[in-house]
């Protein structure tokens, strides 16, 4: 679902079935805790992580829920999850 909005987010990385997630970084200052509580209310999704020092969250979303997150003045970008293999 393309985002309703002028000036979407970016959304980086491609989808992988592995991963399913999105990650949300907010830009400095936001207030993570309460801006995810919101976004999840508005939205309708559960986070799985919320991250204070680079500010932002872990989350199952729906393309709808991408869609609308990304026209959000407090988000910075979004990426889908993606599986790291350390050697």
């Amino acid at each position: 679902m393309a985002p309703a909005c002028a000036d979407p987010a970016p959304l980086l990385g491609m989808y992988d079935p592995r991963a399913p997630g999105y990650g949300v970084l907010y830009y400095p200052a936001i207030d993570a805790v309460a801006t995810t509580a919101e976004l999840a209310r508005r939205y309708g999704f559960a986070p799985r992580y919320v991250y204070d020092s680079l500010p932002g969250f872990a989350a199952l979303l729906s393309p709808q829920a991408v869609a609308g997150i990304r026209c959000e003045r407090t988000v910075k970008l979004v990426e889908y999850d993606s599986v790291v293999t350390l050697f």
